[in-house]
């Protein structure tokens, strides 16, 4: 199980106030905590993999949740079943690896009614109805700020990229690239359903979504964006680029600074995922994105291809903040510019690598001959 219970009791933080007072604590009472004291403030202090673990949703949430730009990965049921009214989940990534259930299925919640804020979705949500990438309804709720990208499945119903029903919610600056997989005229690449929703400067990318509407059913104020329009920062009317959001240019989409970070020395590129080491390191190559800064937030796993090459180097800074990566690749990095740093990491090209510790002095266990540089 990936030792789940060691990693959760030491990235949790659960804060009260009582009389005044702050208590902060770590134990197995503050993980169940989630659940059995919902309007209570919760601090993520590290990124969570619990997808070997089947997650039972916390039904009812009432609190404050500050995810502080890490990320959770999950495996069974929404993370919340219900966000309610006057609470707030804000600044957290959670990755779902197979999230389903009847009915008000999404990644992060079944039904919001608080306030989500700066928030990412991504992996598979499934539900027989009302199942979105976010979320399956949206009652009332506040949304803004977030992205998705889920494969979105459904055997009849509501279905949407972003949330599978919206009813009297507040939209703003969203976007999806989900792909929807559904028949039913309640299905959308954004919304399946509006009802009286405020839905404003939200977009999805037409290129990955079957299907040609933003919302199924109601009023439609989402603009689809083809492949390239998705990675122009002049496409998202009303995002701030400034203080909440990020774009390398021709290069990615949109993504939340509290997330994954400006590229400065003060705030890296934070690597949480294989998606996120791909795209952000591939994005580092080349004199245009010389001397961004780059750190890996979590353990990956997975088949990734080389960064880099002789002919487009990789010009970065990247730290390897003591994790793990594991890959079946030939090797990590193609070709390095000279100067560039990897800090609490071993660059190496070998036949075939499989666990690599990143940290000053370098533990390695490989299949066949290594070759280091």
């Amino acid at each position: 199980m990936r030792k789940l219970l060691t990693v959760l009791l030491s990235i949790i933080m659960t804060v009260s106030v009582i009389g005044g007072t702050t208590l902060t604590s770590v134990s197995v009472a503050d993980l169940m905590a989630i659940a059995d004291r919902p309007d209570a403030n919760f601090y993520l202090l590290n990124d969570i993999d619990a997808e070997d673990f089947t997650w039972t949703s916390v039904p009812s949430f009432s609190g404050n949740f500050y995810g502080n730009g890490y990320s959770v990965s999950i495996n069974g049921a929404p993370l919340f079943g219900t966000i309610e009214s006057g609470a707030t989940v804000q600044d957290l990534s959670v990755w779902g690896t197979s999230v389903s259930g009847e009915t008000n299925v999404g990644v992060i919640a079944g039904t919001i009614k608080g306030t989500v804020k700066n928030c990412y979705a991504m992996g598979y949500a499934s539900a027989a109805s009302v199942v979105g990438g976010l979320a399956g309804l949206i009652d009332g709720g506040t949304v803004s700020d977030c992205y998705v990208s889920v494969t979105v499945s459904g055997s009849s119903g509501t279905l949407g990229g972003f949330a599978g029903k919206a009813e009297n919610a507040n939209i703003s600056r969203c976007y999806s690239t989900s792909t929807v997989s559904g028949s039913t005229v309640e299905t959308g690449a954004f919304i399946g359903n509006n009802s009286s929703s405020q839905i404003t400067n939200c977009y999805y990318g037409s290129d990955n979504s079957s299907q040609f509407l933003g919302v199924g059913m109601g009023s439609d104020t989402v603009t689809g964006l083809s492949s390239e329009q998705m990675n122009s920062a002049g496409s998202f009317a009303g995002f701030d680029f400034t203080n909440t959001w990020n774009i390398i240019e021709g290069v990615t989409r949109p993504r939340l600074i509290s997330i994954n970070g400006l590229g400065t020395q003060q705030s890296p590129y934070r690597i949480h995922n294989t998606t996120d080491f791909s795209e952000l390191l591939s994005a580092g190559c080349g004199a245009a994105n010389a001397g961004k800064y780059y750190r890996l937030d979590c353990d990956i796993e997975g088949n990734l291809s080389s960064i880099g090459s002789n002919d487009n180097r990789f010009t970065g800074i990247f730290d390897g903040n003591n994790h793990v990566i594991r890959s079946n690749s030939y090797s990590l990095f193609g070709a390095i510019e000279a100067g560039r740093k990897e800090r609490r990491f071993l660059w190496m090209f070998a036949i075939f690598w499989r666990y690599i510790r990143i940290c000053g002095g370098c533990e390695l266990r490989y299949d066949r001959k290594l070759s280091c540089l």
